[in-house]
């Protein structure tokens, strides 16, 4: 008898193997979810929209939006998703990591999820209102020099990515800044236009109309490489300081996703980066498609958390 039920067991584990092993054979055979864990509108829902239109996966998707916690209730959803590829996370690096650091998750959800690819990137830059008469970053350092304590440098939250950023210049410049929380980015804008504020950073993307109204003046990027819609504007490394920060717009999958699967997605996703009509999309919205696949996008956020933690642990811990 005892033969007959592990006879049985054995044939079930088989027949469970052979479906699972069709099922990423002839995958996808039926609509994928893409879990937007924002709301409508913003940069994760325009970027996987745009990048829809040119995917092929033989099956249509559908956007389903789980806004919450700065993008972490959608990231959650994902986390506990059957793993079988329908299920896809438009997030963002930076914001899932800083979450960890912030102690807003106990999850490394950078570790936990299933990577894609990272398919553009937004880079960070430090901008200042006409109103400071600032034309370069120097600018900014000579007045902080001469007034310590008195920059104002606006963030969003007061242990969030946007104070880490600053926290980060401070470090390297060996300044001291006053740091001004507000509730979102459009209130540190806002400050900032009514000069209440002297610095923030924000994205290239969000900074070119208002640079181009003459309401803002970008000052120096955060990335490693200059941005292409500012090439006249230097590195903070360039500038001999150690800080670097940029946003990569990237796309996950459960735990557990089979690689045939990923693999098959990220393959996906990298035609689309090469494709020229979904280039000129990135270009008028401001976007650099920099594509990473599954390992390049997840040693990204690990050099994140490790560029990081100090900072978070030095500021952030009581």
């Amino acid at each position: 008898m005892r033969k007959i039920i592990v006879a049985l067991i054995i044939v079930s584990c088989l027949v469970f193997s052979m479906v699972s092993l069709a099922s990423v054979e002839n995958y996808p055979e039926k609509p994928i979810r893409i879990i937007i864990p924002f709301d409508p509108g913003g940069g994760s829902d325009i970027l996987t929209r745009a990048a829809d239109k040119y995917l092929n996966l033989e099956q249509p998707r559908v956007m389903v939006y789980l806004p919450g916690a700065a993008g972490l209730v959608g990231a959650m959803e994902t986390l506990k998703e059957k793993p079988d590829g329908y299920t896809i996370l438009g997030h963002n690096a930076n914001n899932i990591v800083a979450q960890y650091l912030s102690e807003t998750t106990y999850i490394m959800l950078w570790r936990e999820l299933e990577y894609i690819c990272d398919l553009v990137i937004d880079h960070t830059v430090i901008a200042t209102s006409p109103k400071t008469g600032w034309k370069s970053f120097e600018d900014a350092v000579e007045y902080a020099r001469e007034n310590p304590g008195q920059l104002k440098w606006g963030v969003e939250g007061a242990r969030g990515i946007s104070a880490l950023t600053c926290l980060m210049v401070q470090d390297a410049t060996g300044l001291e800044f006053r740091l001004v929380p507000y509730d979102g980015g459009a209130e540190s804008r806002a400050a900032l236009l009514g000069g209440h504020i002297d610095l923030l950073s924000t994205t290239v993307s969000m900074v070119k109309a208002l640079e181009e109204s003459g309401d803002m003046v970008p000052l120096v990027m955060m990335d490693d490489t200059r941005s292409p819609y500012y090439p006249g504007i230097p590195t903070l490394q360039e500038l001999g300081y150690d800080a670097v920060a940029f946003q990569p717009r990237s796309f996950y999958a459960p735990p557990g996703t089979p690689k045939a699967i990923i693999d098959k997605l990220a393959d996906a996703f990298e035609e689309v980066s090469k494709n020229e009509n979904f280039i000129k999309e990135m270009e008028e919205l401001v976007f650099v498609v920099r594509f990473r696949g599954p390992e390049d996008a997840f040693q990204v956020a690990e050099d994140m958390y490790n560029d990081w933690e100090t900072v978070f642990k030095t500021y952030f811990t009581e």
